[in-house]
């Protein structure tokens, strides 16, 4: 092999180590109509914050700030937020329950942080979504690595295997398995806002017809 071939390779190799010292970024919500007097931040001082400003539920606005007592103060988010106080929020109509179509979760992981994982799945079964299924989908293709956590005993939540590596194996793995009449993804290590489902099936619904568009087969993607 040559050097020129060699270079990507290289380069590639000093990617991953340079991941390997990634930091997560800590994201936090704050309603703006109702500031609390101080907030957990959850970070190392230091670290990088993003505060999501929402009024009625839905964000408005994003900050990004650095971490540096244990709780953000009042008068920092009110000085960091406050632009967003007169923001317009988007109206929509409320869609009944009986009306939304069955949903399917999928969560493609190698399970690197189990506990983040479990939080995940926490977050999903708390969503605001009367009827969906969570597809925890294992793709560390025969990677060593920590035992998944114990998940919730609930039925909602079924754990699948695919051994060809990569996200996009994964996602079609989890695809193939779902009985939803619309598919959402996330990442194993995000907490899912609770009405996030809730918006996704109210926009797969026809209003007009009162039935979900979806593609031809088990599922459409969201």
């Amino acid at each position: 092999m040559s050097r020129h071939d060699s270079a990507p390779e290289a380069e590639r190799d000093e990617e991953l180590t340079n991941a390997a010292n990634w930091r997560a970024v800590t994201l936090i919500q704050v309603d703006v109509d109702d500031l609390p007097s101080s907030i957990a931040s959850g970070a190392v001082p230091g670290d990088r914050i993003w505060i999501e400003a929402t009024k009625h539920g839905q964000v408005v606005g994003v900050v990004e700030a650095r971490a540096g007592n244990e709780r953000v103060p009042a008068s920092v988010l009110k000085e960091l937020l406050g632009s967003f106080s007169d923001a317009k929020v988007s109206s929509y109509d409320t869609v009944p329950d009986e009306l939304l179509p069955k949903a399917s979760v999928v969560v493609p992981t190698i399970c690197q942080n189990p506990a983040q994982l479990l939080r995940t799945v926490n977050a999903l079964l708390q969503l605001n979504y009367p009827d969906f299924e969570i597809l925890i989908v294992d793709n560390r293709a025969g990677r060593p690595g920590p035992p998944f956590p114990e998940f919730p005993d609930d039925e909602r939540v079924q754990l699948l295997s695919e051994p060809m590596r990569g996200i996009s194996a994964a996602r079609n793995r989890g695809v193939a398995a779902s009985s939803g009449e619309f598919v959402a993804f996330t990442d194993d290590d995000a907490v899912v806002d609770p009405d996030r489902l809730r918006a996704l099936g109210a926009r797969f619904r026809d209003r007009a017809r009162g039935r979900c568009h979806r593609r031809p087969g088990p599922a459409a993607r969201a």
